[in-house]
């Protein structure tokens, strides 16, 4: 504004040089300086539901499902006019306040409600380059009208096998470990043929389960050695089908991260799991009483904070 008004003898030199700090303020605002040192990583709160958005320190996106409401049996007087839509609500501004403009991976880990509900409308407004996801054929009209948009905006699709890893950037790994395509579920239900695979940030290691219960938990255990993880995500919210003991003792986390709803009518978090997850010591994070849980990576180590301070 100085440099616009300031100085009547020489007007063009001061908004030629005005113009030249206003652009470099708009393109600094547009592509942010990442500064290739911290690596983010949030579990937003989306209640009954799984949604984390990964940043690395190059400024990368991986967004590992979106939550979503699960419907049930509704008579028309409790149908609402305008159904709450998580991804509308809370990933979509999340996006939009850390200045995210498109997604380099996004990983549907199985096609339940309550973790692709809220995808409609992220994918409807960022491009999504590579979508990663279980093998099975979309089961539902969300899951169906999801992979239309997706493919109608160009995204890729592929189903990554056990064992497939690469390097994202320099200090960034990742594998995938689970499902099989050749042992998936025959019944219909896919929670155990969710995408688990460990996510490597330097010296930081995040291993996400989706819904996967103790026999996917018991196949992971036999097939893979890895060293103890960081932050485990609980697998299907905490329910009592998963978090067993062997899973426990092989995965060794220090932290744990149960993203749930309050008051959900399933009792998640199940009373057992927690009681197992204390008893080997484990920190445990909830979205239902600690909001979002946010974790930052530098090289110096990493740190955890979440959004709401609520007496136990």
């Amino acid at each position: 504004m100085y440099a616009w008004t300031g100085n009547a003898l020489h007007p063009h030199r001061h908004r030629w040089c005005s113009a030249v700090l206003l652009t470099g303020l708009i393109c600094y605002s547009y592509h942010p300086f990442h500064g290739e040192t911290e690596a983010r990583i949030i579990f937003l709160d989306v209640g009954q539901g799984d949604c984390a958005v990964i940043e690395t320190p190059r400024g990368q996106v991986i967004v590992v499902d979106g939550g979503g409401m699960v419907s049930f049996p509704q008579k028309s007087w409790q149908r609402r006019q305008h159904p709450y839509d998580v991804g509308e609500k809370t990933l979509v501004p999340y996006l939009r306040y850390r200045g995210i403009r498109h997604i380099d991976y996004l990983i549907m880990t199985h096609g339940d409600t309550d973790h692709i509900g809220g995808l409609q409308k992220v994918v409807e407004q960022f491009p999504v380059r590579l979508v990663l996801r279980n093998p099975h054929p979309p089961r539902t009209a969300t899951e169906r009208k999801l992979m239309r948009t997706l493919i109608e905006h160009g995204a890729r699709i592929t189903a990554p096998s056990p064992g497939t890893a690469w390097t994202l950037e320099p200090g960034v790994t990742w594998q995938f470990l689970h499902p099989d395509p050749a042992h998936l579920s025959t019944d219909g239900r896919t929670n155990s043929d969710s995408i688990v695979f460990l996510l490597q940030i330097q010296h930081f290691r995040l291993l996400m389960t989706g819904d996967i219960e103790q026999e996917a938990e018991a196949d992971i255990v036999g097939k893979w050695r890895f060293p103890p993880v960081d932050v485990l995500k609980v697998a299907h919210h905490g329910s009592r089908t998963s978090t067993g003991e062997s899973w426990l003792a092989h995965v060794r986390p220090g932290f744990a991260v149960i993203s749930v709803g309050r008051h959900n009518r399933f009792g998640h978090p199940a009373p057992e799991v927690i009681r197992r997850l204390q008893s080997h010591r484990i920190h445990v994070w909830r979205t239902d009483r600690d909001g979002a849980v946010t974790i930052r990576i530098r090289p110096a180590g990493w740190t955890a904070e979440t959004t709401l301070s609520v007496a136990r």
